[in-house]
């Protein structure tokens, strides 16, 4: 597993204004910023939770808490795929094992067909 995070602590407000999708930092939240130390050490003490957890139960028990937080949840998307094709949909989700799932369009007979992602790296941005 790989786990990537990013956090922004004070983005300069020339690099915000450059920025193509909605962006905060740390600073925009709070008056008194936490040393960078404190802060890794508070980021990885939670991680450690999480990743026990994970480790016993899986992502089920996180699917619910993922989609409630999920900014594009139940939204128009493309999902720039590792190939470079495009897929174009509604987000509804990930399922048990955490794969995201898009309504991407109406199938022969009529009916909405769900697509279900599992890719490495895909770049997810507002259609």
């Amino acid at each position: 597993v790989v786990i990537g995070v990013g956090i922004n602590i004070q983005l300069p407000q020339e690099l915000l204004q450059r920025i193509d999708q909605p962006a905060s930092d740390l600073s925009q939240l709070t008056d008194a910023l936490p040393s960078r130390n404190v802060l890794l050490a508070t980021v990885l003490r939670e991680l450690a939770i999480v990743l026990r957890e994970f480790a016993n139960s899986g992502f089920a028990d996180f699917r619910q808490e993922w989609e409630n937080y999920h900014l594009y949840q139940n939204q128009a998307v493309q999902l720039l795929l590792p190939d470079e094709k495009i897929a174009s949909g509604i987000v509804r989700g990930v399922n048990q094992e955490g794969a995201l799932l898009l309504d991407t369009e109406v199938t022969a007979d009529g009916r909405r067909e769900i697509r279900v992602f599992h890719a490495g790296e895909v770049s997810l941005r507002r259609h």
